[in-house]
């Protein structure tokens, strides 16, 4: 085990589904990734209390129009009306 100095802080995973960046000030390198990857049109799935947090403005002003819908009404667990109603608004925006 190594001192305190050797904690994990920033970690980046990439396998072909999915993207994990992870460590402070990280949301300001979320264009880099989209960019790399090719993805023009974003869905963000989210809780309310990010809405009403500012985040959710955070993200639109980097995404920018990148990010075409969000929807904020995830609960814990996401129950499967949820799953089906954001892929609905994901296919009725063509994400």
């Amino acid at each position: 085990m190594g001192d305190r100095d050797d904690a994990l802080t920033e970690f980046h995973y990439t396998n072909p589904a999915q993207e994990v960046l992870f460590g402070v000030g990280i949301l300001t390198r979320l264009g880099e990734a989209t960019d790399h990857h090719h993805w023009r049109r974003l869905m963000l799935c989210t809780i309310p209390r990010f809405q009403t947090s500012g985040l959710v403005s955070r993200l639109t002003d980097i995404l920018g129009s990148r990010l075409v819908v969000v929807y904020a009404q995830v609960q814990p667990h996401v129950p499967q009306f949820q799953v089906e109603a954001a892929a609905n608004l994901a296919l009725e925006h063509n994400i």
